[in-house]
């Protein structure tokens, strides 16, 4: 029991020890090098297994408070309130809500840039573009030039 203190104190000292501190402990201690090594090893592991297990206790209460702060807040969201004509409105946006947002913001950029495609290639569009929203503006003017594309030519398939 005795080399295992003397052992302790020189890894905390020296976690990795070379050949020649490992054959002095050996003789010091009269266990054999290997003996010396492999409890330099264990006591590495065990350590670095400890170290990891109190660092994952440590995240897991981390997680569970921000679980509950995240449960809180919305909580809070779907409870409040806008006071609109004298009653109250739930405020509450799905993901699914915010994803179809997303989505549509999207294909309306694709709308915008096609629009502006076709009519660089075709010419000035007949719709004036200050009278209307310019995403409504691109689409009309898309739709447009799709139709007179289509009415004035023949499409072969």
């Amino acid at each position: 029991m005795q080399y295992y203190i003397h052992l302790y104190g020189f890894l905390k000292q020296c976690p990795h020890p070379n050949n020649n501190q490992r054959k002095e402990l050996s003789d010091k201690l009269g266990l054999k090098l290997l003996q010396v090594k492999f409890l330099f090893k264990n006591k590495r592991i065990q350590l670095k297994t400890w170290d990891k297990h109190h660092k994952n206790t440590n995240f897991q209460t981390e997680n569970d408070e921000l679980r509950a702060e995240n449960m809180m807040y919305k909580e809070a969201l779907t409870n409040a309130c806008i006071r609109a004509c004298g009653r109250a409105i739930v405020v509450e946006i799905s993901s699914n809500e915010h994803h179809l947002r997303v989505e549509n913001a999207r294909l309306r950029k694709q709308i915008d840039d096609l629009a502006a495609i076709v009519v660089k290639l075709i010419g000035k569009p007949s719709v004036d573009d200050a009278t209307i929203p310019s995403s409504t503006a691109s689409s009309t003017i898309y739709i447009e030039v799709v139709r007179g594309i289509k009415g004035k030519h023949r499409i072969e398939k």
